[in-house]
């Protein structure tokens, strides 16, 4: 999904009176080097590419012709339109037209940094990517001692956590931020298990709120039970500090250096 810093995104947003932090949809060109790094180093992928927009074309060169631009509002209901929450875009990307059962979920912020095949997402099973070091409410415990604000994020994910936890039995592991595996069949499934929290999302948000549904995290508590974990490591870039590409095949962008002036230098490098 994406959303470019264009000035119709930020009338849109005006227009409803609603806010969105600016780092959320500035575009430094990272959906670019994403494609570039998904389109050359997975070089057996020959299926389709989506990205979900707010009617928008994102700015992709010479990788235009491998993508189909879905418009957010066309999988999305009606009654959620306009939206501006990614959390509830993300619990209808089953609805594209032709997905397959099995797809890949990529976010904009995520670039490969080494050759990848299809046994990095399945295996046949998918590939459940956490870190299991870092289970959720002792992550968040850890916060409240070190006095960081609970932002809307952190409470939206305590929420859900504690859902996963009605699921299966346990609190979840931390997601690993790279491609996601998706399934058809386990998105239908949460919705007819979380059917009211998705409806009340569509009441009451157009942007994030703290009782969004994570579908990413509610979809690994239905594969949990049939697949197994797999322990990753990632690098999560800061704008600080160039960080050891060759220690992870994905990256993905701190917030805070979205911001970043060498942001687009460096992606060059690592793509």
């Amino acid at each position: 999904m994406w959303a470019g810093e264009t000035h119709k995104y930020k009338e849109q947003l005006d227009k409803y009176n609603l806010y969105a932090c600016k780092n959320s949809y500035r575009d430094n060109k990272e959906i670019y080097y994403s494609v570039k790094s998904f389109i050359q180093r997975f070089h057996t992928h020959k299926g389709k590419l989506y990205i979900v927009t707010p009617n928008q074309i994102p700015p992709l060169g010479e990788f235009m012709d491998r993508i189909t631009i879905i418009n957010q509002d066309d999988i999305i209901p009606k009654q959620a339109i306009p939206c501006f929450n990614s959390m509830l875009i993300e619990c209808y990307l089953h609805m594209i037209p032709n997905i397959t059962e099995t797809f890949l979920y990529i976010n904009d912020d995520c670039f490969i940094t080494d050759t990848i095949t299809i046994d990095d997402f399945l295996r046949p099973d998918p590939v459940l990517r956490v870190e299991k070091t870092r289970i959720i409410p002792k992550v968040q415990r850890r916060i409240e001692r070190l006095h960081y604000k609970k932002t809307i994020w952190r409470k939206c994910t305590e929420y859900n956590a504690g859902i996963y936890k009605q699921l299966t039995g346990e609190y979840p592991y931390t997601l690993a931020h790279a491609p996601f595996v998706m399934q058809v069949s386990k998105m239908n499934e949460i919705h007819n298990i979380l059917e009211k929290q998705i409806n009340q999302m569509i009441k009451r948000y157009a942007t994030r709120g703290s009782r969004d549904i994570i579908m990413v995290m509610q979809i690994r508590a239905l594969q949990s039970k049939e697949y197994e974990f797999d322990d990753h490591i990632y690098y999560s870039y800061n704008g600080d500090t160039i960080p050891p590409i060759e220690f992870s095949k994905f990256l993905t962008l701190n917030d805070k250096c979205v911001k970043d002036t060498s942001l687009e230098k460096y992606l060059k490098v690592i793509t």
